[in-house]
């Protein structure tokens, strides 16, 4: 498990994302946090941070990570009711306005 996980070590801690469940928030989050010194932050809030550079900038899993490394931080995750991120998808991606996954996905508008 631990190999899918996001490192943040300025507060020593692991995320687990999971699709659906906030993971868009806690991308920005973790960027605002790991670019900035807390004195002088360049986002006073992590919507702010421009989400296409927080998903290109995002740690690495920790794909050959020894598990015993992070015996002592935090590990984290967030779930969701399986029918509540079914419907979340189905209104993010086909019935709210959303061009760059219709285009990936060849989705005429």
């Amino acid at each position: 498990m631990i190999k899918y996980m996001i490192p943040v070590p300025q507060v020593r801690s692991l995320y687990c994302p999971v699709e659906k469940v906030c993971s868009t928030f806690w991308q920005r989050f973790i960027y605002m946090i790991q670019k900035s010194s807390p004195r002088k932050r360049k986002y006073s809030h992590q919507f702010e941070v421009d989400i296409n550079l927080a998903l290109v900038h995002r740690p690495k899993p920790l794909y050959q990570a020894n598990p015993s490394d992070f015996e002592n931080d935090l590990k984290f995750m967030f779930v969701l009711d399986p029918y509540k991120r079914i419907a979340s998808a189905f209104v993010d991606k086909l019935l709210a306005p959303n061009p760059l996954f219709w285009k990936l996905q060849e989705i005429s508008h």
